[in-house]
């Protein structure tokens, strides 16, 4: 399946880029309440660069990788 074509406007991608790491960030913010005891300097760390990849991810392939996304949290 292709991933589709990247923006050609770079304000698309910061559009998109924002909205997703709202939405992921809180998403996986919830996911990972479960299975952290504590908030520390390394769990922001990996929450941070969770959802910074997501949300690049997201931004530069745009619909196709939130359905792939969406897809694996279904699973999930």
């Amino acid at each position: 399946m292709d991933m589709g074509d990247p923006p050609k406007d770079w304000s698309i991608l910061v559009i998109r880029f924002i909205f997703a790491a709202i939405f992921f960030g809180f998403l996986i913010a919830l996911i990972g309440i479960r299975y952290v005891e504590s908030v520390n300097l390394a769990n922001l760390g990996a929450w941070f660069a969770i959802t910074s990849s997501v949300s690049f991810l997201a931004a530069w392939f745009g619909d196709e990788a939130w359905l792939r996304l969406i897809g694996f949290l279904r699973w999930w």
